[in-house]
């Protein structure tokens, strides 16, 4: 069975219907960024039993970052003894309305027509999506320009440009857009503040805003150096 991660960071009951929708399919691992630590300090809201609580609840010293939780997931599968190529994640404000099987069943089939050589697979964009473990580490891994916004943008483009495409698919998922922002006023003012930054860094560094992009290597530093 394939592991696949959420990470949570408010909205319990979005988490709740997002692991719902994968229990049977999946390893799930849920990493609590919550300011109060809500889920592991709710032994009957999530899993509704403590032992899935004990397994599949993670919750770090301090509430990570998007980065950071990415490093985190992506270490925890290089050094995995599982056999797994691959393993999939999910915004904890989405759900499947297909079966995951289907996204494991794509997945699956484009690693072994591509012979291991791919980087991502999307529903919907990226609200559920398999990762190639081999293809972020050859890339250096998630990075460390984008703590958040435009992260995604930026490891997609290195992984293709690297020579591992990503995919898109037509499994059905629903997403909540952007509850994480808007359920807390003082991430919506982070947000507000981070966003243009970030969007202008990806500018610089890519040469373009996402889908503009016109430089191969980021900030146009010649390849090697």
């Amino acid at each position: 069975m394939y592991n696949l991660y959420v990470f949570h960071t408010n909205r319990p009951d979005l988490t709740k219907k997002a692991v719902d929708s994968t229990k049977g399919y999946f390893n799930i691992y849920v990493i609590d960024n919550s300011k109060d630590q809500e889920l592991s300090n709710n032994d009957n809201y999530l899993f509704n039993d403590q032992e899935y609580l004990n397994n599949w609840v993670y919750t770090p010293p301090i509430p990570f970052t998007f980065l950071q939780s990415q490093k985190l997931i992506h270490t925890w599968e290089k050094d995995s003894s599982d056999g797994n190529p691959f393993y999939f994640w999910m915004h904890n404000d989405g759900k499947f309305i297909d079966s995951p099987q289907k996204l494991i069943e794509y997945t699956e089939t484009i690693h072994k027509e591509q012979e291991g050589k791919w980087g991502a697979v999307f529903t919907h964009y990226d609200v559920a999506c398999a990762f190639n473990t081999n293809a972020l580490t050859a890339i250096g891994g998630w990075g460390d320009y984008f703590e958040q916004y435009f992260l995604d943008n930026h490891v997609y483009r290195q992984l293709r440009l690297a020579g591992y495409p990503t995919f898109d698919t037509d499994v059905n998922v629903h997403h909540h857009v952007s509850q994480t922002i808007y359920s807390e006023p003082a991430r919506m003012l982070r947000h507000r503040i981070l966003w243009p930054f970030y969007e202008r860094l990806y500018e610089l560094g890519w040469g373009g805003k996402p889908g503009e992009e016109t430089y191969e290597t980021f900030f146009n530093v010649p390849k090697g150096e």
